[in-house]
This record gives C-alpha cells, sequence and structure tokens, in this order.
C-alpha cells in the first residue's frame, strides 16, 4: 500500500537479540486485510492528514514507528487504486511492482563505544499468512511465481552523506533460508560473512542508512516488522564472559597542515518561490491526470515543483510550446507532476460558484503538503 522511505529512531542494543514483541492492533498486515471497511479507511485517512509531511512516518515498519502507532502497515501495493506516492510516482501495476524497497534512515544514531560499532544482523519479522509471508522469496504463482530472476532482496548501505559504502552485505542467498517452510516468521540476513576482515568491520560502523529492495519483477514488501541491530567491535578480555574492550582502536589521525582558504564563491542567483504560483492546498482540477506534461522527481515542495513549472516554459525547444505547463500537482510525499489542464497559455484562475464560493470542478487530494499549483 505504500511505496516511500521510512525513518526510524535506532533500536539496535549493542549485543546479541531482541526479545519478541508483539505488534500493536491495527498494524501488522497480519491483521489488516489486502482492503479495509469504509470506517477503518476514513480512520486512516484522518491518521495521514495529522502527520502532514511526514510520509516517512506513515508506515509501521520498524519498532519505533509502531510505538509512535503510523497506520499503514508495511507494505507496498501493485494495484494503481490503492497505490500511494513514496520516494517514485505510483504508476501502472507492473510498475508499481518492479523492485520496490524501503529505506531505514539512522543517520542520527550515536553508537556507543566511540562509534565502533558495525552493522550486524537485519531481522525480518514475517506475516504470519503464509500467502503474505512467501512474498519475501518470490512473488506468487500467478505473477509469475518462483523464478531466478524475481527472486530474494537486496541490502545497500550508505554513510551519513548518503554515498555508497566500499563494503555491502552479503547477498541473500547466504542467509541459508531461500525458500519459506512452514512457521518462518523470524528471518535473519547477517550483513558479513563470518570471514570479514578487520577493515570491512570498520567500513560496516559507517552504515547511517540501509535501502531493502526486493528483485526483480511482481514483487511487494510485506512485512510485520524490521530490526536493525549493530555491535560492537570487541575482543573478549582473556578468562571473562562479560568484559569488552575496543579491538584495533585507532590512533589519533596526525595533524594537517591548513591549506589557505579559497576565494569566496560568488552568490547563488535568487530562488525561484511559490509566489510565481498560486497554490491551492489539498485541492486538485477533477481530471487532471489526463493532462500531463511530465513527471518530476518525489520529495519536493511546492516552491520546488513552481521552479520546475516555470523551467519547463522557460527551455522547451519549440517556441510553439513556450507556456505549455500551466499547472502542477503535488502529492502528499512530494512527487510533483507539470500539467496543462486550460485551453489557453499562461497563468489561469479556477471559476468559482457565485453562490457558494466553492471552486467549480475540483475535488479534495490527499493531505500534508499536497496540492495544485498554477502558472
Amino acid at each position: 500500500m505504500f511505496k516511500s522511505r521510512v525513518q526510524v529512531a535506532p533500536s539496535p542494543p549493542p549485543y546479541g537479540y531482541t526479545a519478541r514483541r508483539e505488534l500493536q492492533q491495527g498494524n501488522s498486515p497480519s491483521e489488516i486485510g489486502v482492503t479495509v471497511d469504509t470506517q477503518r479507511r476514513t480512520a486512516i485517512d484522518t491518521e495521514l492528514a495529522g502527520l502532514g509531511s511526514e510520509p516517512a512516518k506513515w508506515a509501521a515498519c520498524t519498532q519505533s514507528l509502531i510505538a509512535a502507532g503510523a497506520p499503514l502497515p508495511c507494505r507496498t501495493s501493485g494495484n494503481p487504486i490503492r497505490c500511494l506516492d513514496g520516494a517514485r510516482h505510483c504508476g501502472t501495476d507492473i510498475e508499481n511492482t518492479y523492485e520496490p524497497f524501503m529505506e531505514l534512515d539512522f543517520h542520527e544514531y550515536q553508537p556507543d563505544f566511540n562509534g565502533r560499532m558495525y552493522l550486524f544482523l537485519v531481522q525480518f519479522r514475517l506475516p504470519a499468512n503464509e500467502e503474505y509471508a512467501r512474498l519475501m522469496f518470490h512473488p506468487l504463482d500467478a505473477y509469475g511465481g518462483d523464478v531466478q530472476e524475481n527472486r530474494g532482496w537486496r541490502l545497500q548501505v550508505y554513510d551519513q552523506h548518503h554515498n555508497p559504502l566500499t563494503v555491502q552485505c552479503q547477498e541473500w542467498t547466504y542467509t541459508g533460508v531461500t525458500e519459506y517452510t512452514e512457521g518462518l516468521v523470524d528471518l535473519h540476513h547477517l550483513c558479513l560473512k563470518p570471514t570479514a576482515t578487520d577493515e570491512e568491520y570498520e567500513v560496516m560502523s559507517r552504515v547511517r542508512f540501509l535501502k531493502i529492495t526486493m528483485v526483480g519483477n511482481y514483487r511487494q514488501i510485506w512485512f510485520d516488522k524490521v530490526d536493525v541491530f549493530f555491535r560492537a567491535i570487541t575482543d573478549l578480555q582473556p578468562g571473562t564472559t562479560d568484559t569488552y574492550v575496543v579491538a584495533n582502536a585507532p590512533p589519533p589521525p596526525p595533524p594537517r597542515e591548513t591549506a589557505p582558504s579559497p576565494p569566496p564563491a560568488p552568490p547563488d542567483p535568487p530562488a525561484t518561490t511559490a509566489a510565481n504560483c498560486t497554490f491551492y492546498e489539498n485541492e486538485v482540477k477533477s481530471g487532471w491526470n489526463e493532462h500531463v506534461v511530465l513527471y518530476e522527481p518525489c520529495g519536493l515542495d511546492n516552491d520546488a515543483c513552481c521552479a520546475l513549472a516555470l523551467e519547463h516554459n522557460a527551455n522547451v525547444d519549440s517556441v510553439a510550446l513556450r507556456g505549455s505547463v500551466d499547472s502542477f500537482v503535488l502529492s502528499a510525499t512530494g512527487c510533483c507532476v507539470l500539467t496543462r489542464v486550460s485551453s489557453g497559455n499562461g497563468s489561469w484562475v479556477p471559476a468559482v460558484n457565485a453562490t457558494t464560493g466553492e471552486k467549480i470542478g475540483w475535488e479534495g487530494y490527499q493531505s500534508g503538503r499536497s496540492g495544485m499549483g498554477t502558472v
């Protein structure tokens, strides 16, 4: 149902596994079916509106988000009717189910032992329903089934600046579990092999983003919970069982000569603001999706989407097409779509019912930062 990155407060202890914890009522895919009744859907819509422009907190994928009462289950949807924009635009069922991913963000995590703790293990809590749990490994038979190109998952790790690290987690086939078996609930993915070098442990101590991708076509994320564990880079003291010391602690870096400061950079050009566009929060013109000119990136606000609309109009190749974009639509997760819904070029103003004051041909749209802007 939800395709986006999720932001988490870190929950990994220094050593070992977490105790089993039951999900709160109403958050897990095991408890919410493929469809929900109108009353429950209305309640979810209200909760999403209350969360505003924080889609990273919508899906109950981690311990912290579960505790915060995130209203959506931790899963994606292939059905365009149920799909919500996330890190990419919703599209056809084929597009929505091609390598869906979730990204865990713990860049503010301050590990113990002076930061010398490495990404040790990712634990997936699978749904109790066998049909849903099998989706961890491959699509259902009706959607291609168990074929090699649509099997498994991929873990990718990044540093605090979201740059990929030189060492990555081992492939899913090294987990020892490559197919669902009856009763499988907790699935563990060790990030490093037992033969990992000291250098690889050091690199894994810099992980601050983790991207989990289902490999191939017709895939869905369908978890009850994901836990991430860090462990200290330690040696056990001889003759003890509970005292740990930091192993191979790096010496302080040598002092560096300070290079002369470069000349100051020229000031940036003034940014285009929403003053160039009129934005209608949580409203759109009916049928706008039939007048799409261009899909722009996600994660934007209305200022940035407005700027892209103006840039498009200023840079189209044909003079006849200048001003071809007269509006844009922004989803709750910041996915920007440039549109042309009026008959003429340039700015336009929605028609208003003289009696009620309501805009004619408009409808409510999503929540948070969503809405429609006119250029």
